[in-house]
């Protein structure tokens, strides 16, 4: 089940690194300022619900937003394994 969900065995997740490919930069402060106007935004339209629902509404877009930009980070599997006479497989 694990081969099937990520695409290669767990025997090399156990051996290699997880590294993002991608370079985020600029994005990470653009998203960030995204963020910010987005909760400042929402606080604004959203006096008049209970504490409880507007913390989960935030933690929400939190989440959305952080799922995207590890997206967008290209998370790649990184192993080193070096083949007998030099040459790489």
């Amino acid at each position: 089940m694990f081969a099937w969900l990520f695409r290669h065995p767990r025997a090399l997740y156990q051996q290699g690194e997880l590294v993002f490919a991608g370079d985020l930069g600029a994005l990470w402060w653009l998203a960030a300022a995204v963020l910010l106007g987005l909760s400042i935004f929402f606080a604004q339209r959203l006096r008049g619900w209970s504490l409880w629902r507007r913390v989960t509404i935030h933690g929400l877009q939190l989440a959305a937003v952080a799922l995207v930009l590890g997206l967008l980070g290209q998370p790649a599997l990184e192993v080193l394994r070096l083949a007998a006479g030099g040459e790489y497989p």
